[in-house]
């Protein structure tokens, strides 16, 4: 058994446990996702639901589970002929066993069976709602709670085992390491789909198979792009190129995202707004510790990016003004931060922060010990924001409108870490260089190859 593979059984057995402690006399059956069609005979690639996983550290279509106090059952499907001849064979109960690490596994066709002597018996029933019409039939006299997606585990899926941080650890190592190769490989003239590809291909070759999420890999103007996912675009020396992707160890996320020089070396504009990035990521990353809110990580942001950007002299006037205007918000249209866990941008319950009635994040939090989030300020010179006459009429003379459009050929810049949150601060998971001296003597390497 992989050491992946045990660190996910840790996690998923005291996710369990922790449930059950308060669980009493209720009972949770859950269906784990099936095969989603995409067309005719094909399908999308499966990925189990997060909740499902997160309990179960099971990625098998199908699957169910039953969890009561004191018994936690796994349902997994047996696989006739006609699917072994078209799918290949199936696992059996003992490797089920050892696979997902439950003492108690049974096939799919027994789980009516189970859920009415177990449901019938329980004060409450929390189940999926795919499941809601079984339960009527077979638990008529049990309340039924419907399964929040997202919502029923956020409080608990939000800070994470030492497991989980082990396995995000692994997740945004994998990713640092293959942003690293990809700087030390990339050449101008190649496709944006070539360096997705290059990037994959790595991933695999540190025997990780999945994605947590589309990759970003933008040439051009196209790093000014949020989420761009078109891949169409070559390199072009004197450019910079922006990846943002990830890799998926058992479900948990890297997300990791690095800019840098198509040709061997940063213009010194294209300096100047990297170093103003990545002094704003540094400044976010010493913020970053138990008790503060994510909305102070927003507003730190905000401060760091706003005085590099007057000291340019893309923005204008009074320090304060131009931080209380938000004027920042043309050039960098997104928050700093988000949770990091079996989803890319992983549940967050909602919290207020006391004195404030409208934050800067969607997700706002205060951070606590094993906690996961990202680290992502960027600038961009997006063509809809600069040559908006809405936007003009806002910000007025606080922004050198000519200057600003001037850099409409720049693309964008993103600089994105894992961080980990541990009593006194916080421990940075991705090992991928960004110093500018480090990216040049990569790109300097990739070009004489």
């Amino acid at each position: 058994m992989s050491g992946h593979r045990t660190l996910a059984i840790g996690a998923s057995r005291k996710a369990r446990l922790k449930v059950q402690a308060d669980l009493g006399a209720d009972v949770i059956a859950l269906q784990g996702r099936g095969p989603i069609s995409r067309n005719g005979d094909v399908e999308y690639p499966f990925r189990q639901h997060s909740d499902f996983l997160y309990l179960t550290g099971c990625s098998l279509e199908g699957a169910k589970l039953l969890l009561t106090a004191k018994r936690d059952t796994l349902f997994i499907p047996k696989i006739d002929q006609n699917h072994q001849v078209w799918l290949g064979g199936a696992i059996t109960i003992e490797e089920a066993k050892t696979q997902f690490g439950f003492d108690d596994i049974q096939w799919t066709e027994d789980f009516n069976d189970a859920l009415k002597a177990l449901g019938g018996n329980a004060s409450k029933l929390h189940i999926s709602s795919s499941l809601s019409g079984l339960a009527t039939r077979l638990c008529p006299m049990t309340p039924r709670i419907p399964w929040k997606a997202d919502r029923r585990l956020a409080s608990q899926r939000v800070i994470k085992s030492s497991e989980e941080i082990d396995l995000l650890r692994l997740a945004s190592e994998a990713t640092g390491e293959t942003h690293r190769k990809i700087m030390s490989y990339a050449k101008p003239g190649m496709e944006e789909w070539q360096i997705r590809d290059a990037f994959t291909r790595s991933l695999q070759e540190q025997g990780i198979r999945e994605h947590s999420f589309p990759t970003i890999s933008a040439a051009q103007t196209n790093g000014a792009i949020l989420h761009y996912t078109r891949w169409n675009a070559p390199l072009i020396e004197g450019d910079l190129f922006l990846l943002d992707a990830g890799g998926e160890v058992e479900g948990y996320a890297g997300d990791v995202t690095r800019t840098w020089p198509v040709s061997s070396k940063f213009t010194p504009r294209q300096k100047e707004l990297y170093e103003a990035v990545l002094k704003t990521q540094a400044a976010i990353e010493k913020k970053s510790k138990p008790g503060t809110w994510m909305s102070e990580l927003q507003t730190q942001a905000i401060e760091t990016l706003t005085e590099s950007l007057l000291s340019i002299g893309l923005l204008k006037g009074d320090l304060k003004t131009l931080i209380e205007k938000k004027c920042i918000s043309l050039f960098y249209p997104h928050g700093c931060s988000h949770m990091l866990g079996l989803d890319v941008h992983d549940v967050a319950p909602p919290q207020k922060r006391p004195g404030v009635d409208k934050p800067l994040t969607r997700s706002e939090q205060k951070l606590e010990e094993g906690m996961v989030i990202t680290n992502e300020p960027g600038i961009y010179f997006i063509a809809a924001l600069l040559n908006d006459p809405e936007k003009e009429k806002e910000f007025g003379d606080m922004v050198d409108w000519k200057l600003a459009r001037s850099y409409l050929d720049f693309g964008g810049i993103r600089i994105e870490d894992d961080l980990h949150i541990t009593p006194n601060g916080c421990e940075n998971l991705t090992p991928a260089p960004k110093s500018v001296e480090a990216i040049e003597d990569l790109r300097a390497s990739a070009i004489s190859k």
